[in-house]
């Protein structure tokens, strides 16, 4: 079977830069990532350093990468065991890519060189993972390629989609795609890896997403949205109604609490906060 790629998937293998691709679930970002890291190892001899959080998803797009040149050009794959396997691909012209769990620290990372690092779900590293990932980069004058579904407003993801989607910067580093499961399904031309019935079922499932789903959840996980309140416990109205007294308020008996925020290695500073607790009807 032949697949048909969508316009803006194109539009991605052909870009060479840093790249970002910000998505509702099962548009196709993974696959058009393995796709990309393909025809640049057959393009000329390199290695590409593939990390997600969990050693299943680091495998998928080695594997997907491998289904790729199987169908386009099996006699550039090297197919010993050494050469090619659920971790790692290598073609004949001494390019590889390698998949590396980062895990909570990103350890698994360090020592390793690239021309191009692929981060897979990036949404969820964290700075400690971050930090062991973008020096692979350091000597190969390499490019970053990241895909994700937003998870808050927060981390390196989110402030490098900001910079570029909502042009905070005029040097943004990356190009910024951004397409939805609605846009994909109801968009995508019918072709025989798309076909009517695929379409439809993806279609009533959708609605049925919808109905089931928060509209929180539902604009993260399908119209990939950065929805900050899913990670709130609280709303602002309850903070304030908790948390604030009105100037003049005569002080009333209650415990103290000392709230520490340590900064330890981010680049902010700690903060410490006294609060009194008032005894009333409520708490």
């Amino acid at each position: 079977m032949i697949l048909e790629l969508d316009s803006w998937q194109k539009e991605v293998l052909e870009y060479n830069g840093d790249v970002l691709l910000c998505t509702g679930r099962r548009v196709g970002k993974t696959q058009i990532m393995a796709i990309k890291a393909a025809e640049r190892m057959l393009k000329s001899k390199c290695q590409i350093v593939i990390a997600s959080l969990s050693e299943d998803q680091a495998k998928l797009i080695i594997l997907m990468i491998v289904d790729y040149l199987q169908r386009t050009n099996k006699k550039q794959m090297k197919t010993g065991n050494k050469d090619t396997n659920q971790s790692k691909v290598t073609t004949k012209n001494g390019s590889t890519a390698i998949a590396r769990p980062v895990g909570q620290t990103g350890d698994a990372l360090r020592g390793f060189n690239g021309d191009v690092l692929i981060l897979d779900e990036v949404s969820r590293f964290n700075e400690l993972i971050m930090t062991a990932a973008t020096p692979i980069l350091l000597t190969t004058g390499g490019q970053i390629w990241m895909c994700s579904t937003p998870f808050g407003k927060k981390g390196y993801f989110w402030e490098k989609f900001d910079e570029a989607f909502n042009k905070k910067a005029e040097d943004a580093r990356f190009k910024t795609f951004y397409k939805t499961s609605e846009d994909v399904v109801y968009n995508r031309p019918i072709s025989e890896s798309w076909t009517e019935k695929q379409r439809s079922k993806a279609i009533e499932l959708l609605e049925k997403e919808k109905k089931d789903k928060s509209e929180l959840v539902y604009g993260q996980e399908y119209l990939g949205l950065f929805m900050e309140d899913l990670q709130r416990f609280y709303d602002d109205e309850t903070n304030k109604f908790a948390c604030v007294i009105e100037e003049g308020t005569q002080q009333q008996e209650g415990k103290n609490y000392l709230g520490c925020d340590l900064a330890r290695m981010g680049g902010d500073k700690s903060t410490f906060e006294i609060v009194r607790r008032i005894e009333n009807k409520y708490f």
